[in-house]
């Protein structure tokens, strides 16, 4: 079977694959399973998010972004990979023009997690209305805009089609340059602008005594952050530490086994009985401000683990038996015994035989069979747990999630500081501050030291202030300076997105333009047409009727378009 699976990827046909079984007689064929077997066991207890080869996700041939370089621009990002519908228009010196976001937490908060279905739904309700509100507030059109940026993976296909078919669509109708951006990419990248709203743009502009929209050397002014940076990427779905050499190309340090550290905050805060639907991580940061967090015991995960991963499900699992301990120590105990029923299954037949046997005798009492103390829903009964035992919970649990964070970015810090001192004594050159990006996509992946001065906290977590307070801690201690968008930019949105696509524009790269459904002549001339957008209106649907130019016959354009499941470790291939 193990040599049936090597012939099928190789993409051999039978008669080939035949003959090159025989070729290697019965030893050779005992031989080849156990190399594949060795094989297949080094990726066990590989972190989520990784790909299989280990290696850097590396940009691939795009087209030529036919943008002037040096020249200021300007790009509308759309991010709809999971359960927010967001739009943005920014500018190359990091200006934020427009920017608007359909949040869908009303609709999931029932269901207590993202139903992809209806996220998928209320995307293609929201699309159009928040690309026309963001080049609204922009004050521009959708023909002033000089790119298109769109998630295009990791995340749900469902979700990321249709941010991936709009933005398709628009560019191709307009003739902009089309940006596929990855979703932690553009959580990374956007720790390095300095980022500044229409007002502080205009302002700038004036204090330099030129305009921003048409002056060279405001392209790309400066950077909170310089290349190489060590990223922390901690939201509800992932959980890794990445060493970013430059745009495009990444180093995978570490990252989760099991369950992210949004995730962990999210079970730990329904484990406590607390209610408000899918995001419950800030309702837990709350509730830990009022408590003790020494007051119970827990486990810091894999503290004799030497490497850089994270894990969150024995913590997990030893909250909940703290939980219950509680439950025992505060709460009277539920009916500890139960009247037996004889039709219950779990009354066995001599048990049954008894207590009819008793009944004959006249003993009307019926027997009682014992059932644990407070077999209760563990959440529903957490929820009457006192408040300030609720919150010591909450508080231990949130110190020791943090203390295994800083656990890892401190080995992580480690490796990075003798990686630089192995490579100034082979006398190899690291890289440092913009040379990564100046020399171009894959040029920071050779040998050398990672001088790592910056920290960047991206995702959703990132926005938690008591995780924040304790990297500043690690930061400061290290020498090292912490970096962080502002709150409202950590959860997913469209100004992350637009900044990826610039930094990829910068570099003069974009991607194919290949839209869903697109028809095609015989020439090659595509014959969907988008509608226009405004800042003011909104015309129909992003697609439009196919039409085109007359002559020459019609066929279907296959289109891979979205990547559900793109590791960061991997290449963007078509």
């Amino acid at each position: 079977m193990r040599i049936g699976i090597v012939m099928f990827f190789l993409g051999w046909n039978n008669l080939g694959a035949q003959a090159f079984v025989r070729s290697f007689g019965r030893a050779g064929r005992r031989k080849l399973g156990r190399v594949m077997a060795t094989d297949a066991r080094k990726n066990i207890g590989r972190a989520k998010s990784v790909s299989a080869q280990g290696q850097s996700y590396v940009l691939g041939r795009g087209a030529a972004s036919g943008l002037p370089r040096g020249a200021p621009f300007t790009v509308l990002g759309i991010e709809t990979s999971c359960d927010d519908t967001g739009a943005a228009v920014m500018r190359s010196d990091g200006t934020i023009l427009g920017e608007a976001l359909a949040s869908q937490y009303e609709i999931h908060e029932a269901f207590g997690g993202v139903v992809p279905g209806l996220a998928r739904d209320a995307h293609e309700k929201n699309i159009q209305g928040v690309i026309a509100e963001a080049l609204k507030e922009a004050g521009m059109t959708i023909q002033e805009v000089d790119a298109v940026a769109v998630t295009v993976g990791p995340g749900l296909e469902i979700c990321l089609r249709v941010g991936a078919s709009a933005a398709r669509a628009l560019a191709a109708a307009h003739g902009k340059p089309f940006v596929a951006v990855h979703h932690l990419e553009a959580h990374c990248l956007l720790a390095r602008p300095l980022l500044k709203d229409k007002a502080e743009g205009a302002a700038a502009a004036a204090a330099a005594g030129t305009s921003a929209v048409t002056k060279a050397e405001h392209a790309f002014v400066s950077c909170a952050v310089s290349f190489p940076f060590l990223a922390l990427l901690v939201s509800g779905g992932h959980c890794q530490l990445l060493l970013v050499k430059g745009v495009g190309c990444y180093e995978v340090l570490g990252g989760t086994l099991d369950d992210a550290l949004g995730e962990a905050y999210d079970k730990a805060a329904r484990m406590l009985g607390i209610k408000g639907g899918a995001a419950l991580g800030p309702a837990l940061e709350k509730l830990a401000r009022e408590g003790d967090d020494r007051a119970v015991a827990l486990p810091v995960p894999m503290a004799r683990r030497k490497d850089c991963d994270f894990s969150y499900a024995g913590l997990k699992n030893a909250f909940r038996l703290a939980v219950q301990k509680a439950i025992d120590a505060h709460l009277p105990p539920l009916a500890a015994e139960q009247p037996a029923d004889p039709a219950d299954p779990h009354v066995g037949e001599q048990q049954q035989g008894e207590q009819q046997g008793k009944q004959q005798e006249g003993e009307l009492k019926p027997r009682y069979l014992p059932r644990p103390a407070n077999a209760g829903n563990v959440e529903e009964r957490a929820g009457l747990l006192p408040s300030r035992v609720r919150a010591d919970l909450a508080a231990s649990f949130q110190r020791v999630a943090i203390a295994h964070l800083t656990d890892r970015l401190h080995r992580a810090l480690d490796w990075c500081q003798e990686a630089a001192e192995a490579a100034e004594a082979e006398g190899a050159e690291g890289l440092d501050g913009e040379a990564g990006r100046a020399a171009g996509p894959g040029a920071a992946g050779g040998g050398g030291g990672f001088v790592v001065s910056s920290l960047a906290v991206v995702g959703g977590v990132a926005a938690n202030q008591a995780v924040r307070a304790a990297l500043e801690g690690v930061c400061s201690e290290r020498g090292i300076k912490l970096v962080a968008p502002p709150p409202r930019l950590c959860t997913d949105n469209g100004v992350m997105v637009a900044w990826a696509g610039i930094e990829k524009l910068l570099l003069g790269v974009s991607d194919p333009i290949e839209v869903e459904g697109e028809e095609e002549d015989a020439g090659g001339a595509a014959a969907q047409r988008a509608p226009e957008l405004t800042g003011g209106q909104q015309s129909g649907q992003a697609g439009g009727q196919a039409g085109g130019e007359a002559g020459g016959p019609r066929r279907r354009k296959k289109s891979k378009d979205v990547r559900p499941r793109w590791p960061l470790g991997s290449e963007f291939q078509r």
